[in-house]
């Protein structure tokens, strides 16, 4: 058995999905063991082959994990809280994007904009 690990953009790890060897896909990051790393506290260097554990300041699990896309997307919320006439229709595009990542899914998934289009 191999176990593909979940990479965010930014390279964080968040868990792993067992598959079977004719599973695997160019690209894929995999190890022959399920690894025991806590998701979103360690990010994979592809050139040491390893996870390395994060700074506390880039940190993406839990409420201390804060990255520029949360802060954007909070910032963006709020603004449109405020005054939803001052958002860019290409920002809630965004913003209903970024609900949907994996970054967006840590904790309690957001769904501001997603639940705001649909009223």
């Amino acid at each position: 058995m191999l176990f593909r690990l979940n990479i965010d953009h930014d390279g964080v790890y968040w868990g792993a999905t067992e598959i079977n060897a004719d599973d695997y896909k160019d690209g894929d990051v995999t190890l022959d063991h399920a690894p025991d790393n806590p998701p979103g506290r360690y990010k994979w260097n592809g050139v040491l082959g390893q996870m390395e554990a994060l700074p506390a300041s880039q940190i993406k699990s839990g409420d201390d994990g804060v990255d520029y896309e949360r802060a954007l997307y909070e910032l963006t919320k709020t603004l449109h809280q405020e005054n939803s006439s001052q958002v860019s229709a290409i920002t809630i595009r965004w913003c209903k994007q970024y609900e949907q990542t994996i970054d967006g899914a840590i904790g309690t998934p957001l769904r501001y904009f997603r639940d705001w289009a649909q009223k």
